[in-house]
């Protein structure tokens, strides 16, 4: 079954048995991916001109539809109070903060849809290290992915004042 939402996603990444190929483990400071895209629609991605291919979504030389992966890793909440993260995607995406105490920190976006951007407001309560965990799922066609962060509330996003998480414009490393 090709992956529709997150949940689709989510159980594929956990059936090692429907994988056609062996998973790809592979290291990065920031969250920004993306293939199969005109340059008119790499204009529209927040971080396109930055954008890097996706480690493994190549087949017999074509560009891959119907994948999924699962991204973890750590980041540093640099003082308390009020962050948005935004979540730049095509296809769908679903994103956990987790700090020390167990404490989720969760937004996404379930389905399938065209290069768009999800924003959260998370008022954290401390500063400290967070474990981070993604899962995103590409369906058809373009595929991009890329998660950024900016101090304060936002409701739309702002090239101005958002950063990709893992930058030290950031401030979340």
């Amino acid at each position: 079954k090709q992956p529709y939402t997150v949940d689709d996603a989510l159980a594929a990444t956990n059936t090692p048995s429907i994988w056609k190929h062996d998973p790809t483990t592979a290291t990065y400071t920031q969250i920004n991916f993306k293939d199969n895209m005109t340059a008119a629609r790499e204009r529209m991605m927040h971080f396109g001109s930055s954008a890097v291919s996706w480690p493994a979504t190549v087949e017999d030389g074509k560009k891959s539809d119907y994948f999924a992966c699962q991204i973890t890793g750590k980041v540093n909440i640099p003082e308390a109070g009020k962050w948005t993260f935004a979540c730049g995607s095509d296809d769908g995406f679903r994103c956990i903060l987790t700090d020390e105490d167990g404490k989720e920190y969760s937004f996404e976006y379930y389905r399938d849809r065209s290069y768009d951007t999800t924003l959260k407001t998370f008022d954290f309560a401390k500063a400290g290290t967070y474990s981070l965990y993604l899962i995103y799922f590409e369906y058809v066609s373009e595929s991009a992915l890329d998660v950024s962060c900016a101090k304060g509330t936002y409701t739309s996003f702002n090239s101005s004042k958002f950063n990709l998480v893992g930058t030290p414009e950031s401030g979340v490393t």
